[in-house]
């Protein structure tokens, strides 16, 4: 199927193509990798090709002795990754789950990971409180002795954190749209001036 076309530096196509490939390949989320799966992802490497996938099976067979395995999911080339959504469709009318695919028009907000330090964080002073502050010389004798350290060395490390880094975090999100589209924000700026 063919979203559209448009100009870059030259012509590229844009596409998305989703069904059952049947080619095994844990690269996309499949137990185990067979020959047409590494074919297939030859292909894709080959081609600037990607995937869209669910990660999770979506083969339920009706043999006892077989596996679910994840053979569904889609290809793509000259979308976004991030515009383009896989999730699974529970609707079992055949031995394969559905897989929905929505493409967002839209640019979708990039929930940053949290973490516990950021660019600010002073890792001398990082160091130097792990060190006044981490007891080393405690008996590890028991599952409830180690549980307990673990949980003290987490609370140390978190502590360092917070006290070495000068600004809090923010977790903003990202807003990030394909160059092309960025490109017309531009032109239609440009023409409201």
């Amino acid at each position: 199927m063919v979203i559209d076309n448009y100009h870059h530096s030259a012509k590229q196509h844009r596409f998305l193509a989703g069904g059952d490939y049947n080619a095994k390949h844990t690269h996309w989320g499949s137990r185990l990798t067979a020959p047409r799966g590494r074919e297939l992802l030859k292909a894709m490497q080959k081609e600037n090709l990607m995937y869209v996938s669910t990660g999770e099976p979506t083969y339920w067979p009706s043999d006892k002795r077989k596996v679910p395995n994840h053979l569904d999911f889609g290809i793509m080339k000259g979308i976004p990754a991030h515009s383009i959504q896989a999730v699974a469709g529970f609707d079992l009318s055949s031995d394969h789950s559905p897989v929905l695919l929505t493409m967002h028009t839209r640019i979708t907000p990039q929930n940053r990971p949290p973490t516990i330090t950021s660019k600010t964080t002073d890792w001398v002073t990082f160091q130097n409180y792990i060190n006044e502050n981490l007891t080393l010389q405690v008996p590890l004798k028991t599952d409830r002795d180690i549980e307990d350290y673990v949980r003290h060395l987490v609370q140390i490390i978190q502590q360092a954190a917070w006290f070495s880094t000068t600004n809090p975090l923010k977790h903003s999100n990202q807003n990030t749209c394909a160059p092309v589209l960025n490109q017309k924000i531009l032109e239609k700026r440009r023409s409201r001036k």
